[in-house]
């Protein structure tokens, strides 16, 4: 699972209870951080704030479905 915010305290705990929940879960602080990480290694899951800095939640999904169609 990936768990996007650029809100510190929520990935700091969302990630660790959803871990405990039984998902391997790796965090960005932003959509362009995200891409970069599953470039890196895709997941099945992705959370996303749809505020953030440099490229928000909506253009992340945008750019993922765009790459998977």
């Amino acid at each position: 699972m990936l768990l996007v915010d650029d809100e510190e305290p929520i990935t700091s705990t969302l990630g660790p209870y959803l871990e405990r929940s039984g998902f391997e879960v790796r965090t960005a602080s932003d959509g362009e951080e995200a891409l970069e990480l599953l470039s890196a290694s895709p997941v099945d899951i992705i959370v996303s704030d749809v505020l953030m800095p440099r490229r928000d939640g909506r253009s992340l999904g945008d750019m993922i479905r765009s790459e998977m169609g």
